[in-house]
């Protein structure tokens, strides 16, 4: 990847603030409606995210991620299972209401920027966070957050009505992965 630290997370803002949007703007009972990620609710793919960003932010801010090292511990020392971990965040968040899970999301995503911003040049760079699998340093870990926000807000805006939006960085930024 070839883009300097301020352009990556200029875009990864303006990608929070589109799906934040794209939220903003969803039917409300379109959350109770089946995603275009097979097996998967609108509000389970936000509770997904809400998972991942919140892991990511306590990770960045030098906290334990509570739910991956829960996870980790629960099952073992065995490969990590991505799909298991997945499934567990979801499970774990199915008693909220779909506005308390979006407002969870939204203040994980903020966060992580914001702490991702405040890293210093030397810890942006060198620095390396124990991600779900293996460590990534942190300009990798918001370009996945980003690729993240893009495919599963595409996978919501094919069920919600709102159609597909395509645009150039949060693309290009998955390719890249």
């Amino acid at each position: 990847m070839g883009l300097d630290r301020e352009m990556l997370l200029g875009i990864a803002h303006a990608e929070r603030q589109r799906l934040g949007r794209m939220i903003q703007f969803a039917e409300p009972d379109s959350w109770d409606l089946p995603s275009a990620a097979p097996g998967w609710w609108n509000r389970d793919v936000m509770a997904h995210l809400a998972a991942g960003d919140t892991a990511a932010a306590q990770l960045v801010a030098g906290e334990p991620a509570e739910e991956l090292d829960t996870y980790r511990a629960e099952t073992g020392d065995r490969l990590f299972d991505l799909d298991g971990f997945n499934a567990w965040t979801v499970d774990r968040r199915a008693g909220l209401s779909n506005r308390e899970i979006l407002t969870l999301w939204g203040q994980a995503a903020e966060s992580f920027l914001a702490h991702s911003a405040h890293l210093s040049g030397e810890d942006w760079m060198a620095r390396r966070f124990a991600w779900v699998s293996g460590d990534i340093a942190a300009p990798y870990l918001v370009q996945s957050r980003v690729a993240e926000w893009w495919l599963h807000g595409e996978d919501m805006r094919a069920t919600n009505g709102l159609g597909p939006q395509y645009e150039h960085w949060p693309i290009y930024l998955t390719v890249d992965l």
